[in-house]
């Protein structure tokens, strides 16, 4: 059992009080850390990094700065969404009628725009990252009607009116927009939703489904790369713009409904016994069941009709995903996330009554909210509500999680929902590009639910979600750079470089600048460049700017080159009055020194020095012990700390 807040301190040392301060060479840990910190400001300078040329074109463009703000000429295109779905939970089939108005922000004319059709993952012919049986298979998503700016187009595969790209997942609607105009699509279009898989939507039970990337959407179109054109193929996750989307789903009468964005029209849809509850919940600070085991078997909770349009409306998000059942336990709650304003977020949580670990995810959930808005990573919970739908799943969506149920126990319940829910801020209110940098969003998540799954659940230990799997792995031709492209890396490298790597990276960070200032600079990184498109070294500069030193030392052995971390012990000796005890940087990749020293006497004591002592390019480190006590051992690392060889990690008095 480990409490979160009682790991190596991120500001220098746990010591027994009764042996008195540990030295380092001779100083006093906490005076060097100063002196090091200090030092490390003093050399700040030009950022030495890799910069791709498409990205130093943007800076050069002034649309991005050199101190990491957005630049005087940053520029977003956006796109404004109107969606009427009918869709039937037997079948599966989806009909959709979509208007899109686009606006042109950037300095260039766009000869058409690029339409993002992701429901064509299933089509016969895709190419997939992951196979799939024929029944989940089919024609994909047609489009039955479509026009810009009122003129009409053929949308018939060879027609001529749209052309179809990379497997039918993109398509270019040919049209001239000059700077500063707007476009106005209209797509009619139908598909039936896969049943017999789940690659983060599709049916989950009888007459359930959790439903994403239905609608066709205009792609991003950037100042780095101009149009996003990475097609989607299963591993890669995602890449929007922002915009406001109203949603109509219609469906059969005794079918709920959950969606990105508030319920606009409850009163309409859900009879009065449930709406009253429904409005209750919005300010409820416990849990109110709106529908709960038995209300659902009445068949009285919607209105009588035969089809009920439930409308949600979500304003500046990147995307809307919907699910639906019609046996489905609803509970909802919320919780003020800004006292200031007093403003609340709605808190549900659906799923089957089989589910035994769902019956608490509505407080695990607002009790996530609640640590994310006021401690890790500070900011407000940015959007109305959230919902997490019991699927087949561990995926994120604008206010909207698709989590399948755990048997494992309470830990990864609240592991997998804190994380999937910290994705609403990377990568929902930052705008990060998936596709290229998942480390940007998932490296954030991990590093979230690494602290608030510790604080929900402390009587059990929880590591960096993914560090166990890595470890074994440290240095073999698998553990490529961070920065390696995410759309042209494959699992298990992918995984390793976009979860516990960074994590651990951001955990390294805060230890070397302390709590405060590393918080300082991820809140100035986010609101610069929230609701935007943040690249790496818009983070890089951030951090730099805010914290006055250039990290580029560390930057570029973790995010750009080859190597791995790996410390030894390189010898354990009697000196004077204490022991030197000197550790060696083995591998190329710098980490933090944390020691465990074990007394003749049974007594315990650990020192933890950050990462900053190898900045200067140092191999070795000495550890001065002032002690009169005998030293029977010493332990180099802890579980969270990566190393590639332990063998050299341990020292016995003989």
């Amino acid at each position: 059992m480990a409490d979160v807040e009682h790991l190596p301190d991120t500001t220098g040392i746990h010591h027994d009080v009764r042996r008195g301060v540990m030295m380092i060479k001779n100083t006093p840990i906490a005076m060097l850390l100063g002196v090091l910190a200090a030092a490390a400001s003093a050399r700040a300078q030009t950022p030495d990094l890799h910069i791709p040329r498409n990205v130093q074109q943007a800076y050069e463009a002034g649309t991005r700065s050199w101190d990491g703000t957005p630049g005087p000429a940053y520029w977003q295109n956006r796109a404004d969404y109107d969606i009427r779905v009918d869709f039937d939970p037997v079948t599966g089939l989806l009909r959709g009628r979509e208007t899109i108005t686009y606006v042109n922000n950037s300095p260039d004319t766009l000869r058409a725009l690029i339409l993002d059709i992701h429901a064509n993952y299933y089509r016969i012919g895709t190419a997939r990252d992951w196979p799939h049986s024929a029944v989940n298979l089919g024609e994909g998503a047609i489009l039955d009607q479509i026009s810009i700016d009122g003129a009409e187009l053929d949308p018939s595969p060879g027609a001529g009116g749209v052309q179809y790209m990379q497997n039918g997942m993109l398509a270019a609607v040919p049209h001239v927009l000059t700077p500063g105009r707007t476009a106005v699509l209209d797509v009619t279009w139908h598909y039936t939703v896969n049943h017999g898989s789940h690659m983060r939507t599709g049916r989950v039970a009888t007459a359930s489904y959790f439903v994403a990337y239905f609608f066709p959407r205009v792609a991003v179109y950037d100042d780095v790369d101009g149009w996003d054109v990475i097609p989607y193929s299963g591993n890669l996750e995602f890449y929007n713009d922002f915009g406001d989307f109203d949603l109509t789903v219609a469906v059969p009468q005794g079918t709920l409904v959950w969606a990105t964005g508030l319920l606009q029209n409850p009163e309409e849809i859900l009879t009065e016994r449930y709406a009253r509850r429904y409005a209750e919940a919005l300010t409820a600070d416990t849990i109110v069941q709106i529908v709960d085991s038995t209300k659902y078997l009445r068949q009285d909770i919607t209105a009588a009709a035969d089809r009920n349009m439930w409308k949600f409306r979500a304003e500046y998000v990147s995307d809307v995903a919907f699910a639906v059942s019609d046996h489905y336990l609803w509970d909802a709650t919320s919780i003020v996330v800004d006292s200031a304003a007093g403003r609340r977020v709605l808190v549900e949580a659906a799923y089957a009554d089989t589910s035994a670990d769902f019956y608490e995810v509505a407080q695990i959930a607002r009790d996530a909210i609640e640590i994310m808005s006021q401690q890790v990573p500070g900011v407000p919970f940015p959007f109305p509500n959230m919902t997490v739908f019991n699927g087949l799943d561990e995926m994120e969506y604008p206010m909207m999680v698709n989590d399948h149920s755990i048997k494992e126990g309470r830990r990864f319940v609240v592991w997998l929902t804190s994380h999937e829910i910290f994705h609403s801020y990377f990568p929902f209110y930052m705008g990060i590009n998936e596709t290229k940098y998942a480390w940007m969003d998932e490296g954030w998540a991990t590093f979230g639910d690494h602290y608030i799954t510790n604080k929900l659940h402390p009587e059990e230990w929880s590591n960096i979600f993914g560090m166990d799997r890595y470890q074994p792995i440290v240095g073999t031709h698998v553990d490529i750079p961070i920065f390696a492209a995410s759309d042209y890396s494959k699992r298990p490298a992918y995984f390793y470089s976009s979860y516990p790597k960074p994590a651990f990276f951001y955990l390294m960070l805060q230890d070397l600048l302390g709590k405060e200032m590393f918080f300082e600079a991820l809140h100035e990184y986010m609101g610069r460049w929230n609701g935007k498109h943040p690249t790496p070294w818009d983070f890089f500069f951030t951090f730099n700017d805010v914290t006055g030193q250039d990290l580029s030392w560390l930057y570029r052995p973790w995010f750009f080159e080859f190597g791995y971390p790996d410390l030894g012990l390189r010898g354990v000796s009697r000196q004077g009055n204490g022991y030197r005890i000197e550790i060696e940087r083995v591998g190329r990749s710098p980490v933090p020194v944390h020691v465990t020293i074990t007394y003749a006497d049974g007594s315990i004591e650990t020192a933890h020095a950050p990462v900053s002592v190898w900045q200067d390019g140092d191999r070795v480190f000495t550890l001065e012990v002032p002690t009169d006590s005998e030293i029977r051992e010493v332990a180099l690392g802890a579980d969270h700390i990566p190393d590639g060889d332990k063998s050299d990690n341990e020292w016995v008095a003989r």
